[in-house]
This record gives C-alpha cells, structure tokens and sequence, in this order.
C-alpha cells in the first residue's frame, strides 16, 4: 500500500515538473510571408553561427520549412494539428558539465490566411546561460 502511494506520488511529482519544468530562456513571436527569411545569430562558446529559416509552400493545413545551421540544411513539413508542429534545433559547440544542451525549438503557431503570413514562436532552452540570440538582419551577417 505505501510503495503504491510512494508510486503515485512520484509520478505525479514528475508529471508536473515535465509539465511546468522547461524554463525557456527566449521567447520570440515571428511572423514570416513566403520565402522571407528569418535569420538569428547564435553566440556560445567562443563561436558565432547562423541560423535561418523561411517557409515556402502552405497546403492542406501543412507548412514546408527550410531551415539551415551549421551547414546542415533540412526540410521539414510542420501541421498545427498534429505532433509535428515543432523542429528542435541542437546548438552545438557548448560545453554542458550537467543539464540538456542548449537547443532551439521553432513552433508552428498559426497561418493567416488574409496576409498570406505563418507565425511561429522560437524559443531558447539554455540552463546554464551559454547561448546568445540576436535577430538580425541579412546585410548584417
């Protein structure tokens, strides 16, 4: 009887801190038209990247994202009613003693159909404050 309350108290304990645990360090609203690029310049560790994304196609409530860091260039297809709203991106090049690397994690959040717009939220998960952002422009890389 006690094991099972201890089981239950422990995964209630964890259920809420996975709920309310990520404290997010940046939290930036973007609104994007079709093929307009959003780039952001990461500082960490004795490096400087950049980071950019556009959208190019909207369809059937589904959203083709290009986005490159670090070289890597990738495609992804983002839904606003599915899972796969998200793209996590890794910043790499940060030493981390314990904790989550820090990463970027791109949200689809909504289209607006009369500006032809996609708006998405990125946000900044860096616990032990290694990384910088700075939303820049393109003559500015």
């Amino acid at each position: 009887m006690i094991f099972n309350l201890l089981k239950v108290s422990l995964f209630f304990t964890v259920f809420t801190t996975l709920l309310h645990g990520v404290e997010w360090k940046v939290e930036k609203k973007i609104e994007l038209k079709k093929d307009e690029i959003q780039y952001v310049k990461i500082n960490s560790a004795n490096s400087e990247k950049i980071f950019f994304f556009r959208w190019t196609l909207y369809h059937n409530k589904g959203l083709v994202l290009l986005k490159t860091y670090d070289e890597n260039v990738s495609q992804n297809m983002l839904y606003l009613s599915y899972k796969n709203q998200n793209v996590i991106v890794k910043i790499k090049d940060v030493p981390v003693k314990h904790g989550v690397k820090p990463y970027l994690l791109l949200k689809f959040t909504s289209f607006d159909y009369k500006k032809k717009t996609a708006k998405f939220t990125l946000f900044l998960r860096d616990a032990t404050d290694q990384v910088g952002l700075e939303f820049i422009k393109k003559d500015q890389i």
